[in-house]
């Protein structure tokens, strides 16, 4: 008999699915200097209360590519999904996150790439579809918060920004 309760419902068993994996693309405008850029990450990450909502760590990888550089960027983002609406076959969902890495940065004519400690603050709005499994986002909200150490001259510290607006898609299982 406990072994009955214990089990899970059909409709929570059906939402049991804490692992995610996705990646999305988008444009990167940086705000001190340069042309659109283009940006592709990927994220691999886990919600903790066994479902899509809740607390949520993702390890997250993006690519920033363009006319005036690239960059290379790698993090931890931490946050949350709100379910506005949902049921068992389809959601929607907010997500406000954070994310702190390292990046690489190399200008055309540079003669090494540069260092960077990122903070990347961002919201996403989440359609959770095909019984919960698909998730398309959008992310209208992110700002990449670069400070370089190592920049040439007489002060190595240097901070600047770029906001990014982007779209992709996870596969929760």
């Amino acid at each position: 008999m406990l072994l009955v309760l214990a089990m899970p419902s059909a409709a929570s068993a059906n939402r049991f699915r804490p692992i995610y994996v996705g990646f999305g693309g988008g444009l990167y405008a940086d705000l001190e200097c340069c042309e659109m850029h283009g940006r592709v990450q990927g994220e691999f990450g886990w919600h903790f209360g066994g479902d899509d909502t809740g607390f949520m760590m993702a390890i997250e990888v993006s690519a920033t590519l363009g006319p005036q550089y690239w960059m290379f960027m790698g993090g931890l983002r931490l946050g949350g999904d709100i379910e506005v609406h949902g049921d068992r076959h389809f959601g929607i969902l907010l997500r406000p996150s954070g994310l702190f890495g390292v990046a690489a940065r190399d200008f055309n004519g540079a003669p090494h790439p540069f260092g960077y400690l990122v903070l990347q603050p961002a919201f996403d709005i989440r359609f959770a579809v095909a019984e919960r499994v698909v998730v398309f986002w959008l992310r209208p909200v992110a700002f990449d918060i670069l400070f370089q150490w190592d920049r040439p001259g007489p002060d190595p510290w240097h901070a600047s920004a770029a906001y990014q607006a982007m779209a992709g898609i996870d596969f929760q299982f």
